[in-house]
């Protein structure tokens, strides 16, 4: 039942078939000692006896690969590892199979008759221990990994952790009660290694997926935490510091490596114009008007406690948000008629003060942004000036940003003024404190001509790019003119190199230069003589070592036009080879460019795949047997693994292209 169930669970394949396999092999396991137990015969249970060994090897290996797969090391999921793993169990049944000759599992097997299920009391041999200790350093291992991983992370939810502990315990636990013959003096009639491993893989892999997505959790609470604006501090319930974000640090003065165990009193920099204690101050939940050097700052204060477990206050958290500029905005909404003037009906953005849905108050440019008077748009409900498909959102966001709630406060909507004219208008908002009620005081901006020239900009963009791809076609075309034999080359190379990068899963931006430099990728083989280029024999050295200057050439050619970097010293680099055994400068993996390795296997892969002038297609599938051979050798290995995959599993096939007249 686990084996069907559990592939529902998991979208790693890799891992999702470790685990059905894990899970089958348990299951077998514990069905070979269940007959083994029932069974009244000697030999029967002899051959049982093995072919748990077997398996209980064959499952602590699934085991620890599992591990492996969600808390590391990655690098030992590599085949060869596999391989290095699958010679224990092999030594195992050799052992088994030649036992009666050679005695080197068990020599001696006796039943204990006291015993009602009559388990077998073999004499063991050097292979046997040698199983055990090898099961004891899988376990061990798996078990060390998954503590490890529990003590070093700053954040552990207390289920999975405490299932993960079980689970690691549980087949330990039972193996040295089984080995060490405990089983006897304990009055267990039956094994207990099988049940355990069965149990602790069922609770590993339906725990271990969770408690490794849960670092997400820490990693998204440390970047709000770090990038944050407002300043946090983190206090224990004797005020003295436990962290402090890095806008904190800077209010402060003091990194949180020096202020850790101090009290807040004693590092705090500030006097308050109340001059009341810092925790007084935020207590009492009013605004801090806070003065250091001459300045003043304004924050709004917020606090909230922390309890452990059993409900007991253990810290707090103090958010602190710097309301400076909002306190200036008002105090310059109730400054003079003069202000008021410049401010407000003189600024070049519509401003208007909203309240219960209705506008307070509106400046001549909000006005004019309307089309209606000044009276009409006071007595009517702000969303009547809304687009109807836009009026949820603009009022869910005010109702929100009255309720104290803290999110962007610009953003984009559409307005229909007095003539039934759409126009995008980009909104500003401050919350604000109207006739000793909520209110937001809100700046509209008419953004409709910006976003139309935004519009004509991406189509001047489009042009453009269209114009370069037919300059790059072009250039394509001359390099085919010379070389009519490859007619063709340069696109199915795009293509397949486009493919391998989409399947790798990069950028638009890398895919769009990859696939200019391999339309262009030949481009220097303009300086070489055409007769070269068509020559049906062998190559001499000198002619071959003129074929090797095109990608220098090549590179020359393209550096000196307004492309990317990239896409020259991806022409440059084509024909690299990760041992530094290519040219033209002989550079090894780590001193080539991605886009160069894409470039290089596809190039390959083509040009084998293709007639040549010395010889005759070699095909497809001698092309995939030369990358697959030199991967990690010559060619990128996960390049190689994307281009398999896109031929063996996708259907990758070249398109036929005309042939130049």
């Amino acid at each position: 039942m686990f084996a069907i169930y559990f592939p529902w669970r998991d979208i790693n394949r890799r891992a999702r078939h470790t685990g059905v396999t894990l899970i089958f092999v348990c299951a077998l396991w514990v069905l070979s000692h269940a007959i083994e137990i029932g069974s009244p015969v000697a030999s029967y249970k002899e051959s049982l006896m093995g072919i748990q060994l077997v398996l209980g090897i064959t499952a602590l290996t699934f085991w620890l690969f599992y591990i492996f797969h969600y808390l590391g090391p990655k690098y030992l999921l590599a085949r060869r590892i596999y391989i290095l793993f699958g010679i224990m169990p092999l030594v195992a049944v050799l052992a088994l199979l030649t036992n009666n000759a050679y005695g080197l599992m068990w020599t001696d097997i006796g039943i204990d008759s006291q015993n009602p299920y009559l388990p077998l009391q073999p004499t063991y041999g050097i292979v046997y221990w040698a199983c055990m200790v090898y099961t004891a350093v899988l376990t061990l291992t798996g078990s060390f990994i998954i503590i490890w991983n529990i003590m070093r992370r700053r954040y552990s939810y207390s289920r999975e952790w405490i299932f993960l502990l079980i689970a690691a315990v549980i087949p330990l636990i039972a193996a040295f009660i089984e080995v060490m013959g405990l089983t006897s003096f304990l009055k267990i009639p039956v094994g207990l290694t099988p049940w355990a491993a069965c149990i602790g893989a069922i609770i590993l892999i339906f725990n271990l997926p969770r408690f490794h997505t849960d670092q997400a959790i820490p990693i998204a609470r440390d970047v709000i935490f770090e990038r944050i604006g407002d300043c946090i501090l983190v206090l224990d319930m004797q005020d003295r510091v436990l962290d402090l974000n890095p806008a904190a640090e800077q209010l402060v003065g003091y990194k949180i490596s020096d202020a850790f165990g101090l009290s807040i009193e004693r590092i705090w920099p500030y006097q308050s114009i109340a001059m009341m204690p810092f925790n007084k101050m935020v207590k009492s939940g009013e605004e801090l008007v806070l003065e250091r050097d001459g300045k003043q700052r304004t924050y709004d204060p917020r606090i909230s406690t922390i309890t452990d477990p059993g409900g007991r206050l253990t810290s707090k958290v103090v958010l602190l948000t710097d309301i400076t500029y909002r306190k200036q905005a008002e105090e310059a909404l109730r400054g003079s008629e003069q202000q008021y003037r410049i401010l407000f009906e003189g600024a070049n953005e519509g401003i208007g003060i909203v309240q219960d849905g209705m506008f307070k108050l509106v400046n001549p440019k909000l006005v004019q942004l309307l089309g209606y008077t000044k009276d009409k748009i006071i007595s009517t409900s702000v969303t009547e000036f809304i687009h109807p498909e836009d009026r949820e959102l603009v009022m869910e966001r005010n109702m929100r940003r009255l309720r104290g709630e803290v999110f962007e406060n610009v953003y984009d909507f559409r307005a229909v003024n007095k003539s039934g004219d759409i126009k995008l208008v980009e909104i500003g908002t401050v919350l604000i404190e109207w006739e000793g009620r909520p209110a937001t005081l809100d700046y509209y901006t008419d953004i409709t001509d910006r976003k139309l020239a935004e519009e004509e900009l991406a189509k001047s963009y489009e042009s453009l790019k269209k114009t370069l791809n037919d300059a790059i076609d072009t250039m394509a075309k001359i390099v085919e003119t010379r070389d009519p034999y490859t007619s063709g080359h340069q696109h199915k190379v795009a293509d397949l190199a486009t493919a391998i990068a989409r399947e790798m899963e990069l950028d638009d931006a890398q895919i769009d230069q990859i696939r200019m430099a391999a339309i262009i990728h030949d481009i220097g083989k303009m300086y070489v003589p055409s007769d070269i280029l068509s020559k049906p024999g062998k190559l001499s050295d000198i002619e071959f070592s003129l074929i090797k200057t095109h990608s220098q050439s090549g590179y020359d050619i393209v550096k000196s036009m307004d492309f990317p970097c990239a896409i020259a010293k991806t022409v440059l680099q084509h024909h690299e080879r990760l041992d530094g055994s290519g040219y033209p400068k002989g550079l090894k993996g780590e001193d080539t460019l991605l886009e160069a390795k894409i470039l290089t296997v596809a190039d390959v892969i083509e040009a084998m795949a293709s007639d040549r002038p010395y010889r005759p297609a070699l095909g497809i599938d001698k092309a995939i047997e030369e990358i697959s051979k030199n991967r990690g050798k010559l060619y990128e290995a996960d390049v190689v693994d994307a281009c398999v995959k896109l031929f063996k599993e996708k259907g990758f096939k070249f398109e036929e292209r005309a042939q130049l007249p």
